[in-house]
C-alpha cells in the first residue's frame, strides 16, 4: 500500500521549501543588502579620498609650492624692510640679516647705488654692499663689484622702476631661483634677495612613489575596517529578522538584543516592548475565548436541560414548568447581559461610540442603581452604605455613567465576603466629584492590583456569588479613559478594596464645567 504524507508532513515540506526558497531569495538579493551596501559605501569613502589626493599632488602640488614660496619670500623681505635702521655699520642690523638668511636658505644683500650723472646707465653707477648675508662670492663683496647680483642691469632698471619686484629666474646651471627686490628709502638704498627653488621633479617623484604605497595600504585597511563596521551595524539587524520570525511563529518568549548603539539598543526595547505586548495580547485572546466559551456553555447546557425537562417531565406540572421556564428567562437574559457587555466593551475600545455630554447628578444615579439590587438586600441581606453630601452633579454621559456605577457595584457585590456590605461615598472636592465604591472581601494582592482592568481577570480566581460576564472592569475603565476622568484602585488583603473615580464638576451659577470636556484621557492608577 502506497504511504501518504501525513498533514503534518506535508506542512513540514511546504516549510522547509518555503525557507530554502527565502533563503535562496536572500542569497540572490545579497548585492543589494544592508551589509554590502555600506561596505561598498566606505570603500568608495575611501577611494573618493585617495582621488582628492592624487589629484593635488597631480595637478595642484607644484602651482601650490611655488605660491607658498613666493609667499613666504615676500614675507621675509618686508622683514627685512621693516627692520633697515637707515644707515650703515648697524651690527644688529646685520646680524639680523644674517640670521635670516641662515635660517630660510636666502642670499640677502643690502646695497647702496650713486649715479656718476643724471640718467647714468645701470653699468655705470657706483655700488656698495652694505649688508649681506647668505654665501655669495666674497671678491666680488669687497670689490663691491655690481655682478654680485646676477641679471644686474635688468634688475636695477625694474626695482629702480616699480620700487618692488619679484620674480623667476633660470641661472646658466639650469638652477631656477626666485628673486625679490625692493627699494628700502630714497637715497639709492636697495633689497636684493634669492633663494633657490627646490627640485620638484625628483621630489614629486618620490612622493608619488610613497604615495602608492600609502594608497595600497589605505584600501586594503579600508576594506578590512569596512567589512568590520558593516557587519559590525547590520549584524543586529539580521539577527533581529531571524528573532522576528521565530515571533511570527507564535514564540512569544524570544529576545530581541541590541550592539551597543544606541538606535539599534532602542530599536531592540522597542521590539522587546511590542513582543511583551502581542504575547499579553495572544494571551488576553486565549482567555477570552476560553471565558467566553464557558460563560456561554453553563447557560446554554441549562437552557437546554430544562427546556428537555419541561418536554419529558413537567410539562404537564404547572408549578414546576414555571420554575423550569424561569431558569431559562434567567439563562437567557445571562446570555443577552454576556454578549451586550462584549458588544459595548468593542465599541467604546473602538471609538465608534460617541458620549452625548450633559448634567448628571451622581448622588441621584447611585440611588437608583442601589434600588436595582434591593433584591439582594431582601433575598441575600446584603447592606449598601450610601455617604453622599449631595452636591454631586458632574459634566458626563449620564447613560455611560450609569453602566459605570452598575458594573463597579456588581463587582463589590461579587467580592463584599461575609460582611454583605457595599459602601458608596460621592462627594465634592473643589471643582471635582469623587466617587468610591468599596467591599469588605479578602481584598488584592499589591501586584494584582493592575490586573483588574483586563478582560476576564479575577483576582484570586474567588467564586463569584453574583453572576457576571467579567468584563465589568474593563468596561468602566474604557468609559472612564473616554471621559478624561482619573480613576484608580486600592485594596489590603483582609479588609477589602475600593474602587474610585473623579469627575468634572458642574459650576452651579453657569451649568459649566471648570475644565475642558474633550481633556486627554487619564491613565488608570492605583493608590
Amino acid at each position: 500500500m502506497e504511504n501518504k504524507p501525513t498533514n503534518h508532513q506535508w506542512t513540514t515540506a511546504v516549510g522547509v521549501k518555503a525557507e530554502n526558497k527565502a533563503d535562496g531569495k536572500e542569497k540572490r538579493l545579497s548585492l543589494h543588502s544592508i551589509r554590502f551596501q555600506t561596505w561598498i559605501y566606505f570603500f568608495l569613502l575611501a577611494v573618493v579620498v585617495l582621488f582628492g589626493l592624487w589629484a593635488f599632488q597631480l595637478l595642484f602640488f607644484k602651482a601650490s609650492y611655488r605660491s607658498m614660496k613666493k609667499q613666504e619670500v615676500e614675507r621675509l623681505g618686508e622683514s627685512v624692510m621693516n627692520h633697515y635702521p637707515g644707515k650703515v655699520g648697524s651690527v644688529e642690523y646685520e646680524d639680523f640679516v644674517r640670521e635670516t638668511a641662515s635660517h630660510n636658505g636666502l642670499n640677502i644683500i643690502v646695497f647702496h647705488v650713486h649715479e656718476t650723472y643724471e640718467g647714468c646707465a645701470a653699468s655705470e653707477v657706483e655700488f656698495s654692499a652694505e649688508y649681506v648675508g647668505g654665501l655669495p662670492d666674497k671678491n666680488l663683496i669687497h670689490s663691491n663689484d655690481v655682478r654680485i647680483i646676477d641679471g644686474w642691469e635688468s634688475f636695477y632698471t625694474d626695482v629702480k622702476q616699480y620700487d618692488k619686484v619679484i620674480y623667476s629666474k633660470t641661472s646658466k646651471h639650469n638652477t631656477t631661483y626666485l628673486v625679490y627686490g625692493s627699494r628700502l628709502d630714497n637715497n639709492g638704498v636697495y633689497l636684493y634677495m634669492t633663494t633657490p627653488m627646490e627640485a620638484l621633479d625628483s621630489t614629486v617623484a618620490i612622493m608619488n612613489d610613497q604615495l602608492i604605497v600609502a594608497t595600497l595600504l589605505c584600501l586594503v585597511v579600508s576594506i578590512v575596517v569596512s567589512f568590520f563596521i558593516s557587519d559590525r551595524i547590520t549584524k543586529p539587524i539580521a539577527e533581529f529578522s531571524r528573532t522576528a520570525k521565530k515571533l511570527g511563529a507564535g514564540d512569544y518568549s524570544v529576545r530581541f538584543t541590541g550592539n551597543g548603539y544606541t538606535e539599534i539598543d532602542t530599536l531592540a526595547e522597542t521590539l522587546n516592548y511590542a513582543t511583551d505586548e502581542i504575547g499579553k495580547t495572544e494571551q488576553l485572546r486565549r482567555d477570552f475565548l476560553a471565558n467566553v466559551s464557558h460563560d456561554l456553555r453553563t447557560p446554554l447546557t441549562m437552557v437546554k436541560a430544562y427546556a428537555e425537562m419541561i418536554r419529558d417531565i413537567s410539562g404537564s406540572d404547572a408549578v414546576k414548568r414555571t420554575q423550569h421556564s424561569q431558569v431559562i428567562i434567567d439563562e437567557a437574559d445571562r446570555l443577552t447581559g454576556l454578549v451586550n457587555d462584549i458588544l459595548n466593551l468593542s465599541k467604546l475600545q473602538a471609538g465608534t461610540e460617541t458620549l452625548a455630554y450633559g448634567a448628571v447628578d451622581m448622588h441621584a444615579l447611585v440611588k437608583t442603581i442601589v434600588e436595582r439590587f434591593d433584591v439582594y438586600t431582601t433575598r441575600d441581606g446584603y447592606m449598601f452604605d450610601i455617604v453622599s453630601d449631595g452636591n454631586c452633579e458632574v459634566y458626563g454621559d449620564s447613560r455611560k455613567l450609569e453602566q459605570v456605577m452598575y458594573n463597579l457595584v456588581g463587582n463589590a457585590l461579587n467580592y463584599t465576603g461575609e460582611n454583605r456590605t457595599v459602601r458608596i461615598e460621592c462627594k465634592r472636592q473643589e471643582d471635582k466629584v469623587r466617587v468610591s465604591v468599596r467591599d469588605y472581601g479578602k481584598g488584592i494582592e499589591p501586584e494584582e492590583l493592575e490586573k483588574v482592568w483586563e478582560r476576564y481577570y479575577r483576582a484570586n480566581q474567588h467564586k463569584r456569588t453574583v453572576v457576571g460576564s467579567g468584563l465589568g472592569l474593563s468596561i468602566v475603565k474604557s468609559i472612564l479613559s473616554a471621559h478624561g476622568a482619573p480613576y484608580g484602585v486600592s485594596s489590603k488583603v483582609g479588609e477589602g478594596t475600593e474602587f474610585w473615580f473623579e469627575l468634572n464638576a458642574m459650576n452651579a451659577a453657569s451649568g459649566e464645567t471648570k475644565e475642558k470636556a474633550d481633556e486627554k484621557p487619564h491613565k488608570g492608577k492605583s493608590e
